[in-house]
């Protein structure tokens, strides 16, 4: 990190990356970090699938007006370390307690949706991703207000988002968010919502079929815990996801724990997402059966993390994962069918900031 002023001006800059090498035992389905990636992790040792590289620069003219934007590198699709702006947003804090934001702001839809790509501050190799894939969306262009405040015994949190976000094959609009977070001690317990309204554009068949837009409406339920008292950590998240169409109706949960002895970290994920009761099968659609449906999906995974220097960590993971998931599991023939699978998967990283 490194900083310098000029009279009010005072600018700051930051960074942190991830090198990730992973391998499977099964070359019949890959394994993928977000639903964005059509390549991932097969029986070939692959560098790509959660190698990061991130870098966050602020401006701060006196105290209560500031610019932060971050950039991130990493696998988007098929491309490696494709480079995209994660944040870019001016911010006016001129009220105690409260932070007023405009621009593309990160959008808070899980516990730890501010720190998600920046490895080095989890324990483990990557974040629960059968869970946290069920909404992949990590930033929206719009307005964010945020409002912290110690009531009673417990310092609390409140954030409110509206905005639109884009991608090549989809248009998100009316995103709307609303959190809360209350910390009491070693405690933290957190609630979230996420609505909003998507076009999903489907390429049936490149060059000979019109492209498809497909409407979907959006629910996202976030509710979670965590203990940390420096020693002993656990986490755990509960999240539901009703869309209409129902194709993507879900529920998952991860339970992490784990604890530190000196430099050594060892810990441990469990994760599941089931289908809601009324989730429709993806082939009721017709031609929208590109959309994979929800079913069953289970996750274990167990490592280690190396703290070399106060900036530098490594870390082993070893992950088993079975089911049907369109949140982890791709094929390199992105066909109309749901992907079953049984996969064991071994990771290693190195985690650095500076």
């Amino acid at each position: 990190t490194s900083a310098f002023a000029d009279a009010d001006v005072k600018t700051s800059f930051s960074g942190f990356g991830t090198l990730v090498g992973s391998f499977t035992d099964n070359d019949d389905v890959q394994v993928i970090s977000t639903p964005f990636q059509t390549k991932g992790v097969d029986k070939d040792l692959d560098f790509g699938g959660d190698s990061r590289l991130g870098l966050q620069g602020r401006v701060e003219f006196g105290n209560a007006m500031s610019v932060t934007g971050q950039l991130i590198a990493q696998r988007r699709v098929s491309k490696d370390l494709d480079p995209e702006v994660e944040w870019l947003f001016g911010q006016w804090s001129g009220i105690s307690g409260l932070d007023l934001r405009m621009g593309r702001v990160v959008l808070p839809a899980f516990m730890i949706s501010d720190s998600r790509f920046v490895s080095y501050s989890l324990p483990s190799v990557r974040v629960p991703t059968l869970v946290y894939a069920m909404f992949p969306g990590s930033s929206v262009d719009g307005l964010q207000a945020l409002y912290r405040r110690k009531i009673g015994p417990a310092n609390w949190s409140f954030v409110g988002t509206y905005g639109s976000a884009s991608t090549d094959t989809s248009e998100t609009k009316d995103v709307t968010n609303l959190g809360v977070t209350a910390e009491l001690g070693d405690w933290t317990f957190r609630y979230g919502y996420v609505q909003s309204k998507a076009t999903i554009t489907l390429d049936l068949a490149p060059g000979v079929l019109p492209l498809l837009p497909v409407d979907f409406k959006d629910k996202f339920h976030d509710l979670g815990v965590q203990y940390d008292n420096g020693t002993v950590f656990a986490s755990a998240e509960y999240v539901v996801r009703k869309t209409e169409p129902k194709v993507l109706d879900s529920a998952g949960w991860y339970i992490t724990g784990g604890a530190r002895f000196g430099k050594w970290t060892p810990y441990a994920t469990i994760s599941r997402t089931t289908a809601a009761d009324d989730n429709v099968s993806a082939a009721a659609f017709g031609p929208v059966i590109l959309l994979k449906s929800v079913n069953e999906a289970k996750g274990l995974a167990a490592g280690v993390r190396y703290d070399v220097a106060t900036n530098i960590a490594l870390k082993a993971e070893v992950g088993h994962y079975k089911g049907a998931s369109p949140f982890i599991f791709s094929v390199s023939d992105r066909t109309l069918r749901d992907v079953e699978a049984k996969v064991n998967m071994v990771s290693f990283g190195l985690d650095f900031v500076f």
